[in-house]
């Protein structure tokens, strides 16, 4: 990965403040923001369990879409004459 690639990402995650960077002559040092990770991984818990609600809703539709029709009696085809 080239120095420039390394640069951008960890601008990307200052934004984000998930970093933060300090420099010291040629040094940069990036430090883990561990409260911004527990936000961002608290919003992807609430995303996880609301989309797992959703599915779960959806495969129980699907589910009985599925039995009802199995239940009920196919309408005889009729022939082209």
């Amino acid at each position: 990965m080239s120095l420039a690639a390394v640069s951008k990402h960890v601008r990307v995650l200052e934004e984000a403040e998930l970093v933060t960077q300090t420099v010291e002559g040629r040094l940069h040092w990036c430090r883990l923001n561990p409260r911004a990770l527990e936000q961002a991984r608290a919003s992807i818990d609430e995303l996880y369990a609301f989309w797992g609600k959703q599915l779960d809703g959806l495969e129980a539709f699907l589910d009985a879409e599925h039995e009802s029709s199995l239940a009920t009696p196919k309408r005889a085809a009729k022939r082209d004459r």
